[in-house]
């Protein structure tokens, strides 16, 4: 087994792991609640019933008193991170959400609850905490390789606070599905971020209804009608967005491309296509908004 030690460690259930691993194995009875993302590479975990391939574009919640297995097969070095949550931290956040300031100045205490997560794999764009881990990303790297001192207290709060966001807003998703028992619901959403992963992953290719249905294992109708209560938008509108976004950040950020390699680079057929989605979409043209 050829395995690296992290480059920093804080206590196992109570803040960051960062590894460099190429064959590893482990296998957790008791987990703590955790997110897990990976930099490059993959990782595998086993969780309850689901297998959860991580890449750098998913992101993985992983609630407490679970059992949860990870492996890595590669001949490459395989970077992750791993951030652990203290309960009476995350507790302590969710007072926030659900007391009146002048409680919380008084410090009277909500009755402690048990939270219970929407565990699966998210899409990083997928949501609040999946967008805050994008930026958050370099930001770990650079003080994992220099080996700098940073807030790790002050970082976990905020990773906790955008856990308690991402959870709230996957409640309102939830209670717009067209399911009626609670465990439907959870399975459904389930397979609705892999529909939307598929889409975020593979927006620039001319992507089928039928080929998204077959990796959320849902039917085309039941994908279409779910996906637009979840999401609020249908497949094909988030695959729009996507293509509308990565052209947007290349007109600004590399003047030297021509509009037409922009257009293709972002699964456009041609530049005339593109031209009059990006205008539909934000009320101006390509080269005006470049200007």
């Amino acid at each position: 087994m050829h395995q690296h030690d992290p480059v920093f460690r804080w206590k196992e259930k109570d803040g960051i792991v960062h590894s460099l691993l190429n064959d590893f194995e482990k296998q957790n009875t008791d987990s703590g609640l955790s997110i897990k993302m990976v930099v490059n590479g993959a990782e595998h975990y086993e969780l309850g019933s689901h297998h959860y391939c991580l890449t750098p574009s998913t992101y993985l919640v992983v609630n407490r008193h679970q059992q949860v297995s990870c492996s890595v097969r590669s001949p490459k070095l395989v970077e992750a991170f791993c951030f652990y949550l203290r309960p009476e931290m995350v507790q302590e956040v969710w007072q926030q959400y659900t007391t009146t300031l002048e409680q919380q100045l008084k410090r009277v205490d909500s009755t402690n609850i048990s939270l219970r997560f929407h565990e699966k794999a998210y899409h990083l764009q997928e949501n609040v905490l999946g967008k805050y881990l994008a930026t958050l990303r370099p930001k770990l790297l650079h003080i994992a390789h220099t080996q700098q001192n940073y807030q790790k207290e002050a970082l976990l709060y905020q990773l906790s606070e955008q856990l308690i966001g991402m959870h709230l807003s996957v409640n309102g998703q939830l209670q717009a599905l067209p399911a009626t028992r609670h465990t439907t619901k959870e399975e459904l959403s389930r397979r609705l971020s892999i529909a939307y992963a598929y889409i975020a992953d593979h927006f620039q290719t001319t992507i089928t209804l039928e080929e998204v249905a077959k990796a959320a294992m849902l039917s085309k109708y039941h994908l279409l009608r779910s996906y637009k209560s979840f999401y609020g938008i249908t497949p094909y509108q988030h695959a729009l967005q996507c293509r509308l976004a990565k052209a947007k950040n290349q007109l600004l950020q590399t003047p030297s491309k021509s509009i037409t390699t922009i257009a293709l680079d972002a699964g456009y057929a041609d530049r005339r296509t593109f031209s009059k989605a990006f205008k539909q979409a934000f009320g101006i043209a390509p080269t005006t908004y470049r200007k």
